[in-house]
């Protein structure tokens, strides 16, 4: 199934709150740490611009530990720009028996 979530004022207030990744690494002052310092651009491009690919970035990473802690071992991330295609026609109807089959320790593929 999917889930539905209206990213409005309220939300994205509900979501710097709920202990997202990003919103709590933007918070420290590390410049050792890359997280850090990304997540201080992804912030900050949220914050002053709505950028797209920021509140992507967050929304993902919000999306990415709700399926870990589910249980889910994968997350497909599709925007209207894109497709997920399958070259062997017997996947095509099968993406959860495609997915089964990539090898254990494999962690993204495109």
């Amino acid at each position: 199934g999917a889930v539905v979530h209206r990213c409005d004022a309220a939300w994205w207030a509900r979501e710097r709150r709920s202990g997202n990744r990003l919103f709590k690494a933007a918070e420290r002052d590390d410049a050792s740490d890359p997280l850090v310092e990304a997540a201080k651009d992804a912030v900050r491009w949220h914050d002053e611009v709505r950028d797209v690919q920021a509140r992507q970035q967050l929304v993902v990473e919000r999306a990415c530990r709700l399926a870990e802690s589910a249980g889910f071992d994968w997350i497909l991330h599709v925007d209207a720009d894109e497709l997920l295609y399958f070259p062997d026609a017997a996947c095509r109807n099968d993406a959860p028996a495609w997915f089964a089959a990539v090898p254990d320790g494999v962690e993204q593929v495109h």
